[in-house]
């Protein structure tokens, strides 16, 4: 029987990102790939579908013909990707997709964040950081994805004191 290391050793991941133009995908995408290494995975080079949906999927099928054997997602288009999902699923290649959840198919496990809790987590911090300086604090999430899944941002604005 192989050790989990010697496992771990053996095991190609891939990773599929809808774009790397906010810091914040290029910080994710940089410490899951630290993280995977240190586990002693090997990583395959990062797709990066630049926001074309079609690109994604097609960086998929090129992920598992390089020899993935589970892939990390973050769609750019809920729906367009549900075919590419289903084929990794076709070919036993498990999917985990974090961020934004698609519109359907077979995945391993979906990570999605509570972008609105974390927006009042930060207001509340806010507010307590700044006192009686500050009596309103308004934000808003935009849509996740080209899919539109969310059409209209969220508002909201919060009453301090």
């Amino acid at each position: 029987m192989a050790t989990p290391l010697a496992a771990a050793a053996s095991f190609t991941m891939g990773y599929s990102v809808g774009h790397l133009t906010d810091p914040f995908q290029a910080i994710q995408v940089d410490l899951t790939l630290q993280g995977a290494k240190a586990a002693g995975l090997k990583t395959l080079p990062v797709a990066n579908a630049n926001g074309d949906s079609g690109k994604q999927v097609t960086d998929i099928h090129n992920l598992i013909a390089q020899g993935a054997q589970g892939i990390i997602l973050v769609p750019t288009d809920s729906n367009a990707i549900v075919p590419a999902i289903d084929f990794a699923a076709s070919k036993n290649v498990p999917v985990v997709v974090i961020d934004i959840g698609p519109g359907g198919g077979k995945t391993a496990m979906i990570v999605r964040a509570n972008n609105l809790r974390m927006g009042e987590d930060a207001a509340n911090w806010l507010a307590k950081a700044v006192g009686e300086k500050l009596e309103t604090i308004e934000h808003s999430i935009e849509p996740l994805d080209s899919s539109h899944q969310n059409p209209e941002p969220v508002k909201e604005v919060h009453s301090l004191g």
